[in-house]
C-alpha cells in the first residue's frame, strides 16, 4: 500500500511540477553559452570512486557529484572523510545520500527524515563549505 501512495505521489508531482514551473520560468543559460550540459553523478561514496573517477573527471577537467552514505560504519571500512574532503578541495561536490543504505519505502516519516537530516548534517561537519 505505501508503494502505491509513493508512485501515486510521484506521478503527481511529474504532471503538477512542468506546468508550474511553465509559469515561472525564465530560461537560464549553461556556461559560454552551451545548448546542455551533463552532469556526473557517483552512488555510494566507494573507494575506487573517490581515486580511479576522481583521477579520471580531472585529467579531463570535470567535475563530478559524489553521493555517499554517511554512517560511520560505512565511512570507516570504504572512504574516510580525509579523503572526501580532498576530493571537494579539488571542486567536486559531495552529496546527501542517506546515513544508511535501507531502503526508503520501509521507513516511517520520521526515520526518513532522520536519514536525509543527519547525513546533510554529517556532511557540513566534515566537508568545509
Amino acid at each position: 500500500m505505501k508503494e502505491k501512495i509513493v508512485a501515486l505521489l510521484i506521478g503527481l508531482v511529474l504532471l503538477i511540477v512542468p506546468v508550474i514551473c511553465l509559469a515561472s520560468h525564465q530560461i537560464t543559460y549553461f556556461e559560454d553559452n552551451m545548448p546542455g550540459a551533463v552532469s556526473l553523478t557517483f552512488d555510494d561514496g566507494y573507494q575506487s570512486q573517490a581515486t580511479t573517477g576522481v583521477s579520471a573527471l580531472n585529467a579531463r577537467n570535470l567535475k563530478g557529484t559524489f553521493f555517499i552514505h554517511t554512517f560511520d560504519a560505512w565511512i570507516d571500512s570504504h572512504v574516510s572523510w580525509d579523503t572526501w574532503q580532498a576530493v571537494a578541495a579539488q571542486g567536486h561536490e559531495i552529496a546527501s545520500h542517506t546515513g544508511t543504505e535501507e531502503s526508503l519505502l520501509r521507513l516511517s516519516e520520521l526515520e526518513l527524515h532522520q536519514q536525509f537530516s543527519e547525513s546533510q548534517t554529517a556532511i557540513n561537519q566534515n566537508i568545509p563549505g
